[in-house]
């Protein structure tokens, strides 16, 4: 770890490219052993470290970055996929108290029941819980599906009913606009992308890692997955960098204005 450590410490005195941004993505903010789970404790450093050093955004802000071409230096987004019952419990009030906002992808058929994430079941958020969020306005609740299929495996129809229907019960539900998508395991391709423009959806987000640039595709925006093994210092190298971006180090920065 001391090496790892090191290493990434070394990582973060690069220059960052400039006009680029990264999205991190939570799943369950708990003790659990699950690997895409994050603990509390290792939560509240990150979000404290987001806050010092950072320029935390919402998913919204940033997309108006996006248009208009210009990222601010440091630019980071938060997202938190499925709707787990920790997102409220453990994830909302540390959020709230280094004011970060946030983004939860919602799958809706589990809301209020429980949902399996890597063969362990979990407690889902009800409707009073995605109330209580959206009404803070820190948190932006948007459609992750109703069933979480593999939206590559399934028909245009399907995916188009898939995502519909979340996206139009949750409006419904919290009196909001729903303008950004998360593909359910990030699986998605120039179909998908199709019939997810034809919802109305303007942004979508992939599970592919590294940072988003202004001139990406909107339907296919790069997020980075957190887990259990991430230390501070590397995830301060993934939100500059994203992960694995070694590779980003040695270009020219001249391709990413």
């Amino acid at each position: 770890m001391l090496f790892k450590n090191t290493i990434f410490s070394l990582l973060c005195l690069f220059p960052q490219p400039k006009n680029v941004a990264n999205i991190l993505t939570y799943h369950t903010i708990s003790d659990s052993k699950v690997y895409n789970g994050v603990s509390p404790q290792s939560f509240k450093e990150q979000m404290q470290l987001l806050r010092q050093r950072f320029n935390p955004v919402s998913l919204q802000e940033l997309s108006q970055m996006y248009e208009n071409g210009i990222i601010k230096p440091k630019t980071v987004s938060v997202t938190l996929d499925d709707g787990f019952m920790d997102s409220y419990t453990h994830a909302f009030p540390i959020l709230k108290k280094f004011k970060i906002p946030a983004t939860i992808f919602i799958e809706t058929c589990h809301i209020g029941l429980e949902s399996e994430n890597q063969k362990m079941m979990f407690p889902m958020m009800g409707k009073a819980e995605l109330k209580k969020l959206s009404q803070t306005k820190l948190v932006s609740i948007q459609p992750h599906t109703v069933h979480h299929p593999r939206l590559t495996k399934i028909s245009d129809n399907e995916i188009f009913v898939e995502l519909v229907q979340s996206k139009n019960y949750l409006e419904k539900l919290l009196n909001v606009e729903c303008y950004h998508f998360a593909y359910p395991y990030g699986m998605q391709d120039k179909r998908v992308q199709k019939v997810v423009h034809k919802t109305g959806i303007k942004y979508a987000y992939t599970t592919k890692e590294g940072f988003i640039k202004s001139t990406d595709e909107p339907l296919r925006l790069n997020r980075n997955s957190m887990n259990r093994t991430i230390s501070l210092k590397q995830f301060e190298f993934i939100c500059l960098f994203g992960k694995p971006t070694l590779r980003r180090l040695t270009r020219s920065d001249a391709n990413y204005r």
